[in-house]
Order: C-alpha cells, then structure tokens, then sequence
C-alpha cells in the first residue's frame, strides 16, 4: 500500500507518516522544504512543491492507494485553497480507476484491490 500525505511534516502529519512506516506502507509527501522533511520525515518518498498548486497535488497522489491531508489552519488560506484541490484530484483519480474497468482493462477487484472507491459506493 501506498499512502500520500499533505502536511507530513507537521506536529500531526509526522506522526501519522510515522505510524504509517512503521506499518511497512508506502509514503509520499508533498513538502515545500526537502531539507527540512528529510530531517522530520526520512524515508518517505517527497515530492517538492506548494499544496496550492493542483499539479503538485496530482503528482504526489499519483500511485498512491490513499490519502490523508494533515494541513493545519496556520492562520493563513492553505487549508481554504488546498482543500478543494485535493478533493477534486481524488475524485479525478477514482473516476479514472472507475473507465478503466469498465474498458476492461483492469477487472473491478483489481480496482478495489487498489482500494480505490468506484463512484456510487
């Protein structure tokens, strides 16, 4: 399993990729400073860039089987902006997940294998 987290290297979001480590899954974080996460969270798999921007998004849930958004309210509108984007990017994902089986390119175990929920569920 493979897990994507925003807000990793926060006081919440350590813990959680920790937690998620230790449980031998899979993580890959956004993070704005690389250095600084290398230091808080080793051993994840970082993709560098801003929670606000949606392609940052895309790239760091892409592969991944969930995601868990640590963002805290620090005072300015990450959390208002980011939110939304995160959202739709999920939703993009498990539509893709959900044409691909009814393609038949991938049988709907595999799909929920991978856990992604198809539409309706």
């Amino acid at each position: 399993m493979k897990l994507a987290v925003f807000g990793g290297t926060g006081r919440v979001g350590s813990e959680i990729v920790r937690l998620a480590l230790g449980d031998e899954v899979e993580v890959k974080a956004l993070v704005r400073d690389e250095k600084r996460a290398m230091e808080v969270i080793p051993g994840v798999e970082f993709v560098i860039g801003d929670v606000k921007n949606e392609e940052d998004i895309k790239k760091t849930i892409a592969s991944c089987d969930a995601v868990i958004s640590a963002l805290n309210t620090d005072k300015t509108d990450t959390l208002s902006k980011s939110s939304p984007l995160i959202i739709k990017a999920m939703k993009k994902r498990r539509d893709q997940a959900y044409r691909h089986n009814r393609n038949g390119r991938h049988s709907e175990q595999q799909v929920r294998k991978r856990k992604i929920p198809l539409p309706d569920q």
